[in-house]
């Protein structure tokens, strides 16, 4: 957990870099308990405003894909690759085949606070990929995700991203969240974004904050196909009582510079790659 603060108006982000359940089988022996294939998923707010949430669980027995979407990868703001869970779901809560997960770095001072953390569950196989991610809360209510895919082979890549019940409009390139939160990404790959909210299936913009009560919320996917690994993306989310993302990424840029020439004792988060990310980053800020 990342905190700015303990105010009404603090920041706040939550990252899953745990083993599925506390401990599910990596082999292909089917376990079943209550744990949801979310690795290095989120939950944050900025500003005190909610944002981003967990997608929770509609149904235990309602069948079908209004039961199984939401305890799959799909369902929480990670990545998928080739389309495929992070772990095998045979059905309910019985799985197989789970994914190792590694806390790479956690650091907290009165200035940054972030975790890098990563997970094998896409590494299956002679082009596997294994994901890692970078989740950086900084002062001044904005967050940093930088995602990094190692591997090989060609894939298709699919971020998702769940935003609070509210309004995500798409500004080409960017989104803003309520008017009050800028979302903005980039990436030397080409990615393409799609926004539902409500739509007819579970991945079409919906959470279930209780059993049984499905509620709108909109969902912002990014996919991308490359040919080979690395991939990279870089997602910055700012709250526009602070400037929104240009301001965002002005800071951020600059961040990277003084954390590089202070050479902190880490080899990650990889600020010189987040700092070239950022310089690509398009501003919002001109936007109405």
């Amino acid at each position: 957990m990342l905190r700015s603060g303990w105010s009404p108006t603090a920041d706040y982000a939550c990252v899953d870099c745990g083993e599925q359940a506390a401990g599910m089988r990596t082999d292909a022996v089917p376990n079943s308990m209550h744990g949801h294939a979310d690795c290095l998923s989120l939950v944050a707010f900025l500003g005190g405003q909610r944002v981003l949430v967990d997608s929770g669980l509609y149904s235990y027995n309602a069948g079908g894909e209004w039961e199984s979407h939401f305890r799959e990868t799909a369902a929480h703001t990670t990545i998928k690759v080739d389309g495929r869970d992070q772990a095998r779901h045979i059905g309910k809560m019985a799985w197989s085949h789970s994914y190792r997960a590694a806390a790479e770095d956690w650091h907290s001072d009165d200035r940054d606070s972030w975790v890098v953390g990563s997970h094998d569950g896409y590494a299956r196989g002679d082009a596997g990929v294994r994901h890692r991610r970078t989740v950086w809360l900084r002062p001044g209510a904005w967050l940093v995700v930088h995602d990094e895919l190692s591997g090989a082979g060609a894939h298709t890549y699919e971020a998702n991203y769940q935003f609070a019940p509210g309004t995500l409009r798409d500004l080409g390139g960017a989104a803003r969240f309520d008017d009050t939160v800028d979302v903005v990404w980039t990436s030397p790959q080409t990615w393409t974004a799609r926004i539902a909210t409500g739509g007819p299936g579970p991945g079409d913009g919906w959470i279930a904050p209780s059993l049984g009560v499905r509620v709108p919320a909109p969902r912002l996917t990014l996919t991308c196909s490359a040919s080979a690994p690395p991939v990279q993306l870089l997602v910055v989310l700012s709250h526009r009582s602070v400037g929104g993302a240009e301001t965002a990424c002005a800071a951020l840029a600059r961040a990277c510079d003084a954390l590089v020439e202070a050479r902190v004792a880490t080899s990650r988060p990889d600020f010189a790659a987040i700092r070239q990310l950022a310089a690509r980053a398009c501003p919002i800020d001109s936007q109405p």
